[in-house]
Formats: C-alpha cells, structure tokens, sequence
C-alpha cells in the first residue's frame, strides 16, 4: 500500500517495552526493522496500550513531529490516529536524546 506524506499533528507517540530502549538508543532511533514502517499515534492512551503487548509498564516514547519533519523525515498518514515514517533519529525523540 502506497501512502502520501502530510503534515503531522505536533507530537506523536509510540509505545514501547522498557528494554527495547537500549536497542533503540544502539541503532540511532526509531527503526522500522522488518515492517515497512514505523507505526506512531497521535493518542497517548493508544501508545500505551500498543507498548502492554510487550509489557505491563510501557515506555511512551514522544517524537517532536514539527521538528522531525523539518529536519526532512516523512510521514504518512495511516488512519485518524495512526501515522507512518521510514525512521525517527533518536535526536527527535524526547528523553532519548543524545
């Protein structure tokens, strides 16, 4: 499926499994490793839920989307809360920055 890129809202969110964060900081960032892209929300409650698939006590990671997409970064709108990139650099991700 083909996806156009649009502006995204100002943050987004992803949720995440407390020991993911060494890998994520390894590679550089959000990466989207097997999929075709990483998946973000645009709902804090809907990041947390995505991260208990892994975990009791998620992680949500917030991406200064504003930032990340001046800096270059693509994203695509999948649905009302859910967006798409090709990679977030850790350097966009609050709290993880370097």
């Amino acid at each position: 499926m083909r996806y156009e890129p649009a502006e995204s809202p100002a943050q987004l969110y992803h949720g995440i499994s407390p020991t993911a964060v060494a890998e994520i900081v390894s590679v550089g960032g959000l990466r989207a490793m097997a999929r075709q892209y990483v998946h973000l929300t645009t709902d804090r409650v809907m990041a947390v839920r995505t991260g208990r698939r892994k975990t009791l006590v998620p992680q949500v990671l917030v991406i200064d989307a504003v930032v990340t997409h001046r800096a270059g970064v693509l994203f695509y709108p999948s649905s009302d809360l859910v967006w798409l990139a090709e990679d977030v650099p850790i350097a966009f991700i609050e709290g993880l920055r370097p």
